[in-house]
């Protein structure tokens, strides 16, 4: 695909007038944009969540371990989206750690 939508139309017959209906389906850019920041963003954010301490380092070491099947599988050899990939699972679970502390901090203060 070159990016753009692919649009599936039919033609359909409405009394004595002839209509259309199309739908736009997705585009390959769309998918590669959840493959390359939505998925490893909700990876990063999951695992910060799963492992009680250390998060942000759990996830960059999982974003590191899965740089290469990314890279072979998913991206087809395109190791620039795969290193984004990466990168963005870092900064979820990164951004959740720093959250979750701040959190437990306020928690812990004494009045």
């Amino acid at each position: 695909m070159d990016g753009r939508p692919v649009c599936l139309c039919r033609q359909y017959v409405a009394g004595d007038r002839h209509e259309w209906s199309c739908a736009v389906v997705a585009s390959a850019t769309e998918f590669e944009t959840l493959a390359t920041i939505v998925a490893p963003i909700l990876a990063g954010v999951l695992t910060a969540l799963y492992v009680p301490h250390r998060g942000g380092m759990h996830a960059l070491l999982g974003g590191a371990l899965s740089f290469v099947p990314l890279w072979w599988f998913i991206f087809n050899g395109v190791w620039q989206l795969a290193l984004f990939a990466a990168a963005f699972c870092t900064f979820g679970g990164a951004v959740t750690e720093v959250v979750l502390r701040s959190r437990q901090n306020r928690v812990h203060l004494p009045h």
